[in-house]
């Protein structure tokens, strides 16, 4: 009735009778259109851009603006784009969007609100670069400032905390939006705290999820405006980011879920979160994974503390989440073995003799954990990191004489350690992958080593030299001898077969 000065006494009963009407007005005459908050008729819990039910005819709507030839302008403003916008853009199309970015310091002092103008310029800088210089933002945090810190922005500033009240209020609406994985990697990327790569976020999520739906999410949240994104300037790689305030909201939510997942029963059977995300990275950079234990672990044993009294407490609560994960479910992926591990070594809890047998143990940071009669059988040790990096032993041979261990592991690497100090003596890249079954010679001089790549081989202990290697099997190699005085070598495979070959 607006667009027609009330001519139209009767509006058409159909949507596409009515959006043909309304075109006939915009190629007629010269009109500007607003459209203002469009993500209120988005849906959530899908991809970004889709509509509530009942909405979609703005969808068909936002198309043929695009598509059909009018002399009019539809302009809209939303925290998320729409799927037509999104397919339509371009620089050389009608349609064009434009991310807005944020203020700087200088624009800052024009925003006329107690707390903001009239302050020191490195604390001015700092607020502005920790909510991204949202004008919003900060006209929200003006009036904290001067409610609660008397226009104190010091003071504010070193209380250390930025998300609470109505900034709370809006990141917990645009979180509510996403879907699950898109929720997955929301709380990866706070976890990393740095920017990473797509192939990085897929290595840490435990369900599989495929490349597309991987590359979907992460296109839906670029469009909801909450990841940037930028490229490594040696490798070219794309990499992901958040702005400082949606982390450190990401933050919080973690350490939360995951202390009430800890604490509530029934806590046991409903440990999704700490199953699900690693509180520390063991294989980050040493900087990062600092900054995971103070922003991530530290806030967390700080509530353990408050709810359980005393480390003991504390220590029998999680050992029993580690014995009900060992008898239930046993090897299950995710990283709720090494979370525990690692809360249990920040809380100064000798390891001495645990029982980490049977578990997954991702990401756990063992460089300087005292490992001594701790139980590590059948353990998965993924992502771990040691004083000395390596995979988990899958295979293990003492040598006749007593003098010399000999170990493989996951990943083809044959170590053999000196009883008499235990010092490392020998380091052989020796298969292509995991080592299943190791043999001396009688004479103390030679090692056999069978794998999971199907092939036989014989080492000599002094150099690491390979002497022989066999091909005769098509399955996995499950056993290894040294037969007839150390002459022959005797092998049995998974494909039902065995041979005898001479090493010479």
């Amino acid at each position: 009735n607006f667009i027609s000065h009330n001519r139209e006494s009767k509006l058409p009963e159909t949507q596409n009778q009515r959006m043909l009407l309304l075109f006939d007005y915009l190629r007629s005459h010269r009109c500007l259109i607003l459209l203002d908050n469009v993500e209120t008729i988005l849906s959530s819990g899908i991809r970004a851009g889709g509509y509530l039910p009942g909405y979609e005819g703005y969808g068909e709507l936002f198309k043929r603006v695009g598509e059909v030839y009018h002399q009019s302008c539809l302009i809209l403003t939303s925290r998320e784009k729409p799927q037509q916008i999104a397919s339509q853009e371009g620089d050389n199309f009608p349609v064009r969007s434009f991310q807005l970015s944020g203020i700087n310091e200088s624009d800052c002092k024009q925003i006329q609100a107690k707390g903001i103008y009239n302050t020191h310029e490195n604390e001015l800088s700092r607020l502005v670069l920790k909510y991204s210089g949202n004008p919003l933002a900060l006209k929200i945090i003006a009036t904290t400032i001067k409610d609660l810190f008397a226009d104190n922005l010091t003071e504010f500033i070193i209380q250390g905390t930025s998300v609470f009240g109505d900034i709370r209020d809006l990141l917990s609406q645009q979180f509510n939006r996403l879907s699950s994985l898109e929720k997955d990697v929301m709380f990866w990327l706070a976890i990393n705290r740095e920017a990473v790569s797509i192939a990085e976020l897929k290595s840490d999520i435990v369900s599989p999820v495929s490349p597309p739906k991987l590359l979907e999410a992460i296109e839906s949240l670029l469009r909801r405006c909450l990841i940037e994104k930028g490229k490594n300037p040696k490798s070219q790689t794309l990499k992901f980011s958040q702005q400082p305030v949606v982390m450190e909201y990401m933050t919080d939510c973690l350490i939360e879920t995951v202390f009430t997942e800890i604490i509530n029963p029934p806590y046991i059977t409903s440990l999704q979160f700490i199953k699900n995300y690693a509180l520390i990275k063991a294989t980050t950079a040493d900087y990062i994974r600092d900054t995971q234990i103070r922003l991530i672990i530290q806030p967390l044993i700080s509530q353990l503390r408050q709810t359980f009294i005393t480390t003991k407490k504390i220590e029998n609560h999680l050992t029993n989440i580690l014995q009900f994960q060992q008898q239930n479910y046993p090897l299950q992926p995710g990283y709720l073995g090494g979370n525990i591990i690692n809360l249990l070594f920040l809380l100064l809890i000798d390891l001495s003799e645990y029982d980490f047998s049977n578990l997954a143990i991702w990401q756990a940071d063992l460089k300087t954990t005292n490992l001594h009669k701790v139980n590590l059988q059948n353990a998965d040790l993924s992502k771990s990191v040691f004083l000395q990096n390596s995979s988990y032993f899958t295979a293990i041979a003492i040598s006749p004489n007593g003098q010399i261990l000999a170990t493989g592991d996951y990943n083809g690497v044959i170590k053999l350690w000196q009883f008499s100090d235990c010092q490392q003596i020998l380091f052989i890249n020796a298969h292509q992958t995991s080592i299943n079954t190791l043999s001396f010679s009688p004479d103390n001089q030679l090692l056999a080593s069978g794998g999971a790549d199907f092939n036989t081989k014989c080492w000599n202990i002094v150099d690491g030299k390979v002497i022989r290697t066999f091909c005769e099997h098509t399955q996995r190699i499950f056993f290894v001898l040294f037969v007839a005085d150390g002459k022959f070598i005797a092998t049995a495979s998974y494909d039902e077969t065995n041979c005898t070959k001479n090493i010479l």
